[in-house]
């Protein structure tokens, strides 16, 4: 057992770096520090916000040293064992970056490397909405849509360490048709209204306020997802499916559809379908846990 009593997370995603302090049980010892990525920048401008997001962190929780460990949610494709970045589409310029040398040098911790999809599945398995379930299937949908996977209580990730990563498979081209994420409700606004589209938030309130084509864009866009989420489920027959990103807030406006488009693939059976409990951290919480996990393995 590392004589340090923290550990240090981080999620990165495309627009922004994420960060908290955990203690070795997996409690967040801090409020959640973030800071733009920069991803269209030089990387010295994204590794730079990464370094004052872990440093602030461990400030606010007190600590001095380096951490048992540092755990990082990331979109892929990613070399978990190596702890270095694939050919990144959200954050290009890092592509090919050796982050476990860069978190070793600045940190003095190793660093336990983990697609942001699975860190948020983890998350909500361990402190959220899939609390207590041996299986669960996660979807993020963000910038992305990224698919994690819990079974038999545990994080699969499969021989490459890729499971889920249904972006770039036929089931997501065919199925989800790149309308998961919150630019693809922004784009079957486009398509109902020949309007440019407004936020995820706006378009709720209208729907609420019992605007047609606000309704009809929520409507459209639980039939895609669930096409997807239903033949996920009938594969995996999970517990529970939970839903992540600023989408999944507003559930209520297109469950209905969604779950008539996933009844072709589901039959009659059902499965609970859940917004995320952990919010914007669930990928920070699952990163910590990652770490946790394989730092002190006998927790």
């Amino acid at each position: 057992m590392p004589d340090a009593q923290h550990i240090l997370a981080f999620d990165i995603g495309g627009t922004k770096i994420t960060g908290a302090v955990f203690d070795l049980e997996g409690k967040r010892l801090t409020e959640l520090h973030s800071l733009p990525t920069m991803a269209s920048k030089s990387p010295t401008f994204t590794l730079m916000n990464l370094k004052r997001v872990g440093v602030e962190a461990t400030r606010k929780a007190g600590f001095e040293g380096p951490p048992a460990a540092v755990g990082m949610g990331c979109p892929g494709p990613l070399d978990l064992d190596q702890g270095r970045f694939g050919e990144l589409d959200r954050i290009p310029r890092l592509s090919g970056f050796n982050m476990k040398g860069f978190v070793e040098q600045e940190f003095g911790a190793e660093l336990f490397l983990g697609n942001d999809a699975a860190c948020f599945i983890l998350g909500e398995a361990r402190q959220g909405a899939a609390q207590g379930c041996s299986s669960a299937v996660g979807l993020s949908l963000g910038s992305h849509c990224g698919c994690g996977i819990i079974l038999n209580s545990e994080l699969y990730l499969g021989s490459t360490n890729s499971a889920g990563a249904v972006g770039p498979c036929a089931l997501a081209e065919s199925d989800f048709n790149g309308r998961l994420s919150g630019p693809g409700l922004r784009q079957i606004y486009r398509e109902v209204t020949d309007q440019d589209p407004p936020s995820a938030r706006e378009l709720a309130a209208q729907a609420r306020g019992g605007d047609e084509m606000a309704l009809e864009s929520w409507r459209r866009f639980g039939d895609a997802l669930g096409s997807g989420l239903g033949t996920l489920c009938a594969v995996l027959d999970p517990d529970v499916a939970v839903l992540g990103g600023a989408v999944a807030q507003h559930m209520l406006l297109f469950r209905g559809a969604m779950r008539e488009s996933m009844e072709p693939a589901m039959g009659s059976r059902q499965v609970r379908v859940a917004a995320s409990a952990l919010g914007s951290a669930a990928a920070v919480v699952g990163a910590a846990e990652y770490a946790r996990e394989r730092v002190n393995p006998d927790a």
